[in-house]
């Protein structure tokens, strides 16, 4: 069982629904789908950014390199 936070919501609700993604982000869309059948139970929650700000200071860092 796992359960995954992020500040996107876009990317949650699309995590949460049926329907087939047609966006750019796609192929992640379809990753993260795919990745999360290998668990039992898999969660999407929405973190506000403010909550989760050390997690966005490593991810914007890491972009930048």
């Amino acid at each position: 069982m796992v359960e995954i936070e992020g500040d996107s919501l876009t990317i949650i609700r699309k995590m949460e629904g049926d329907r087939e993604d047609k966006s750019e982000i796609r192929p992640c869309i379809s990753d993260i789908r795919s990745m999360s059948k290998r668990f039992e139970k898999c969660v999407f929650k929405h973190a506000l950014r403010q909550e989760n700000k050390s997690t966005h200071i490593l991810a914007t860092k890491g972009l930048k390199r």
